[in-house]
């Protein structure tokens, strides 16, 4: 019951009497209620969900451990909320806030403070990076589906097509497989596009020789997955498989130390140290991986200015590269998931060798 964990939050803080919770994220994560707008209220007793004549069946069927309410006056039903938990300092969920949200909450409480800190922020974030088993299941489900959809578009990969046809095929054969929708705008370049780490597809065609760059997700039953792969077009060049063999070497390397207890940082050094060791020094600009789950992008984060520590539950995505300017790219990127000594991989397409197609 999460709804409870953020109560028990409230109850172990002198700051924070209530939380309002804006976020259609963190409502859902709290409520299982998906809506694109609604206000969360919870004191240290009990939760409130307000919503509009939109959402007010659907939500009296689907949430889970709170009061739901048809919005009527926003500003007079958060005012008598705040007032009957006497609540004398509110916090809020400040990411999903902005200054316009704030101020117009700020009007609402009459002799009650609404705090601009970001401790709440932080509570829920550490939360959500622990992923429970229900969590877990839907990100592998998620998974299996970008593992089908990379069999499926192998076979169209060819001399001719365009980028851009190849991220519409793979898109609607993954919506076919019963993706919800894509979790981002698909990545899917080719010949010295691919050393743009986040180029987007164009009416380009592939040609003999090229490299293709692949990165996709979908989101499915709410939960986002995220994989990445490269494969060359009729043929590759030994520096093409050079590259390709000195990042998958240092995604292992990575993916081999990820444990609890271990800092986010030195797993990012880890794959880092080992690229910048090679011939293609200062060739991997971006962050080693990052944390996916109702969002592609979630905390903690596989980067050289992350402070988080590694805790089972974690999950990230592990995506080393090399990128040279007017050549080509390189990535590879897996999703895992941390347990009591080390990791799940749950991304099974093929990577162990510079796939020609």
């Amino acid at each position: 019951m999460r709804i409870n964990s953020l109560i028990n939050f409230l109850n172990n803080q002198d700051e924070i009497d209530a939380a309002i919770i804006l976020g259609n994220h963190n409502r859902f994560y709290f409520c299982n209620a998906q809506t694109s707008d609604g206000i969360l209220f919870v004191n240290r007793k009990e939760a409130f969900l307000l919503v509009d004549s939109r959402y007010i069946t659907y939500c009296k069927e689907a949430a889970k451990d709170c009061n739901v309410i048809l919005i009527q006056d926003r500003k007079e039903q958060i005012r008598n909320l705040a007032q009957e938990c006497k609540a004398k300092k509110i916090d809020m969920d400040i990411s999903n806030v902005s200054m316009e949200d704030f101020k117009y909450f700020s009007s609402c409480l009459e002799g009650t403070k609404l705090l601009d800190s970001d401790t709440l922020e932080s509570a829920i974030r550490d939360q959500r990076a622990v992923k429970d088993e229900s969590e877990l299941e839907n990100i592998k489900a998620s998974q299996n589906l970008l593992d089908m959809g990379f069999s499926y578009i192998l076979k169209h990969i060819k001399p001719g097509i365009s980028e851009l046809e190849l991220a519409i095929k793979l898109e609607f054969y993954l919506r076919q497989q019963g993706a919800q929708k894509v979790a981002f705008d698909f990545i899917v370049t080719s010949g010295t596009k691919t050393a743009l780490p986040h180029g987007m597809p164009s009416d380009k065609l592939l040609q003999a020789g090229d490299l293709v760059m692949i990165d996709f997700g979908v989101i499915y039953n709410n939960y986002c997955s995220d994989m990445t792969r490269t494969v060359a077009v009729k043929k590759a060049s030994d520096k093409q498989k050079e590259v390709y063999k000195l990042v998958l070497n240092a995604q292992k390397l990575a993916i081999d130390a990820i444990k609890p207890g271990k800092s986010c940082k030195e797993i990012d050094f880890l794959a880092r140290n080992f690229l910048e060791q090679s011939d293609f020094k200062g060739c991997f600009g971006h962050g080693l991986g990052h944390s996916l789950g109702l969002e592609v992008h979630e905390t903690p984060n596989l980067s050289s200015k992350s402070c988080d520590i590694i805790k089972k539950g974690n999950v990230f995505t592990v995506e080393p590269g090399i990128y040279l300017k007017g050549e080509f790219g390189v990535r590879i990127e897996d999703t895992v998931f941390v347990t009591d000594s080390g990791v799940q991989n749950i991304t099974k397409s093929f990577k162990e060798e510079l796939l020609i197609v």
